[in-house]
């Protein structure tokens, strides 16, 4: 089977594909898609069938991430996911990229047809990922400040004496900020990149929300909120420079987050934590363990998609 692919703004997508298609989560992924990121259509003579999108972020500059992509419910198991997974690894190659990365979250009803469909493509698995969502009501709001909100402090105050800050990225200065974004010499996993998440999503990067931690001027950790509805948040990074994993200081920018959320009029809150990422994941669960409403396992994998010499 054959499909013709386009490239696609939002107002395509929101016109010709969303009534067919009718995925809120694929949506959300057309909505943040910005420079460097792709929004693909794909037609069966002349007719939307399916779509796929492509993002950059969190990835090496020769590669991307195949973030989601959906067929139309009326035309499954008709072979149009397998030709859109096809096509859409052809254009990456196009774009001059190397590899191309896709997330599948285990839970999803269509995750045994998605799977098969990768893995004929060629995908390898790669590791797994916890998906926390957590429900912000007045419940959990009082749970916060049982259980948390003494805790936060008396770290904080540990922190402070070993010298660690946290500033917002609304109120910190332009020297930190120049170093955090700084993502070749910052000191973090560069496979997570801090300067796309804070410059290049369309005005959903939330700076009074997002923290970093710091001492003596050079940033120890981050936390980057994004905003995804008007009633919904994303923790889309939550990471600790290398020189300072054993040091704590990650609770720092995390808790600050997580305050700022729980008093907001925001009514829930989500992060993804890669299993590999053992601090932050430890974070995650000892912090938001009483307040996540629901849990999902979501499985990595990777493509190597290089033109052949």
């Amino acid at each position: 089977m054959d499909v013709d692919l386009k490239q696609l703004n939002y107002m395509e997508y929101a016109v010709n594909f969303q009534p067919i298609l009718g995925s809120a989560l694929l949506q959300y992924y057309v909505r943040l898609a910005t420079t460097g990121d792709y929004v693909l259509g794909f037609y069966d003579e002349g007719k939307p069938v399916s779509s796929a999108v492509l993002l950059q972020r969190n990835c090496p500059p020769d590669c991307l991430e195949l973030t989601y992509f959906c067929v139309a419910p009326a035309l499954c198991e008709r072979g149009y996911g397998r030709a859109v997974v096809e096509k859409t690894m052809d254009f990456a190659r196009e774009q001059g990229k190397r590899e191309l990365t896709c997330r599948l979250t285990k839970s999803a009803p269509f995750f045994d047809a998605a799977l098969c469909i990768i893995e004929a493509a060629g995908f390898h698995y790669v590791e797994d990922a916890h998906v926390f969502r957590c429900e912000i009501d007045v419940t959990n709001r009082e749970k916060w400040q049982r259980s948390v909100s003494m805790y936060f402090e008396k770290l904080h105050k540990r922190l402070n004496r070993l010298g660690f800050s946290c500033v917002s990225f609304a109120h910190a200065d332009d020297r930190l900020l120049q170093r955090v974004m700084d993502d070749s010499n910052n000191g973090f996993d560069n496979r997570y990149p801090i300067a796309p998440l804070v410059s290049g999503m369309h005005g959903r990067f939330l700076p009074d929300y997002s923290f970093i931690a710091y001492k003596d001027a050079v940033p120890a950790a981050v936390t980057i909120v994004l905003h995804v509805d008007s009633e919904s948040l994303v923790f889309q990074l939550i990471s600790v420079a290398d020189a300072y994993k054993s040091s704590g200081s990650l609770l720092l920018p995390v808790m600050c987050s997580l305050e700022r959320v729980i008093s907001s009029e925001y009514k829930r809150v989500s992060y993804c934590v890669y299993t590999s990422n053992d601090a932050s994941l430890k974070v995650i669960k000892d912090l938001f363990g009483g307040l996540t409403a629901h849990e999902t396992i979501m499985l990595c994998y990777r493509s190597e998609i290089e033109k052949p010499n």
